[in-house]
């Protein structure tokens, strides 16, 4: 019994829903990123990596512009 038990526990646990990406992931791959945000307008994706998404695509779009700011 305690063997089933165990089984069905550690089946349960494999269902578990995945982690969201990092920030540091989508900033890593921002195609992905560009696809997860988009997903997240449509309401296809929502939680957190909406958010992690989203500000990796702000913290590129920043780092483009001061970029483009001091002439590089």
């Amino acid at each position: 019994m305690l063997a089933l038990l165990l089984a069905t526990a550690g089946l349960l646990a494999g269902c578990a829903k995945p982690q969201p990406r990092a920030v540091r992931y989508f900033a890593a791959h921002l195609d992905e990123a560009n696809g997860v945000a988009s997903d997240c307008r449509t309401g296809a994706v929502r939680g957190e990596e909406c958010q992690n998404a989203d500000t990796a695509l702000e913290a590129d779009t920043a780092a483009k512009r001061f970029k483009h700011f001091r002439g590089n």
